[in-house]
């Protein structure tokens, strides 16, 4: 006897990823959520099934059920995943033709990009100079495994997108980071200041990170994500609770 799982809900007809795929993301998040095993598995297996580089633009409801497919396996995954789905889409939204080449043979490369939108303590700007950035960047996701990080510098009307190469490990501090559920997606500070302008990308002119439907129109990946995880946290505590012996949820039913 198998209880029908909460995720049975979402048709089998819309769901994009292979059962395998989804599988081995959920034997994983265990492990990556006690810092056991390094997430770079899990994101290699989204590149390998060819989801990094796809910034759902064509067809969004395959990213959606993706990352409620996801999120219900891999909630750390899943953010991080959603957050790489973000900046691919800005990048081809408003980035250069010379950008979007780079950008995606960095990605063909193993790259993962990320959105870092939060000002720490002392906000993202240009230094007196114009030279150089300054400031720093809290719940950064995915510090140590994201590469190439969209930035928000500055603020207001004006705000722009700097793509910034983070992989100087000495700039980042995940130490606040305790979230229970997702402390694989090591969200935490990373330092900007001294950065040298001549060494990133601006991605856009001021203002194109405000710009809708795809600021808060964007909020869809986010609430599958969210959904996803839902479903799966109350499949897993009915299966916990369930009063027949022996009895546990299908597992694979979101796959």
């Amino acid at each position: 006897m198998k209880a029908t799982r909460l995720s049975a809900a979402v048709p089998e007809a819309g769901v994009p990823l292979p059962a395998e795929l989804t599988a081995r993301l959920r034997a994983a998040a265990n492990l990556e959520e006690r810092g056991e095993r390094p997430v770079g598995g899990s994101i290699a297996l989204l590149s390998e099934a060819g989801l990094l580089a796809d910034d759902g633009g064509t067809d969004p409801v395959r990213i959606a059920r993706g990352l409620m497919q996801v999120g219900a396996a891999n909630l750390s995954i899943g953010r991080l995943w959603e957050g790489h789905v973000n900046a691919l889409r800005l990048i081809r939204l408003h980035g250069s033709a010379a950008l979007q080449r780079d950008v995606d043979r960095w990605i063909a490369g193993g790259a993962l990009l990320g959105v870092w939108g939060a000002d720490g303590r002392v906000p993202v700007t240009l230094d007196a100079s114009g030279a150089h950035l300054d400031g720093c960047k809290r719940f950064a996701s995915g510090l140590g495994t994201v590469s190439h990080a969209l930035v928000t510098v500055g603020s207001a009307s004006e705000v722009r997108l700097a793509l910034v190469d983070v992989t100087d490990q000495g700039r980042a501090d995940p130490s606040g980071w305790d979230m229970q559920g997702m402390r694989a997606t090591a969200s935490g500070g990373y330092d900007f200041c001294g950065l040298r302008v001549q060494d990133i990308r601006w991605v856009g002119g001021p203002g194109v990170y405000l710009q809708e439907p795809h600021f808060v129109g964007g909020v869809w990946r986010i609430a599958a994500l969210q959904a996803g995880a839902a479903i799966g946290l109350l499949d897993e505590a009915a299966g916990s609770f369930a009063p027949w012996a022996g009895c546990r949820p299908s597992r694979n039913r979101l796959d």
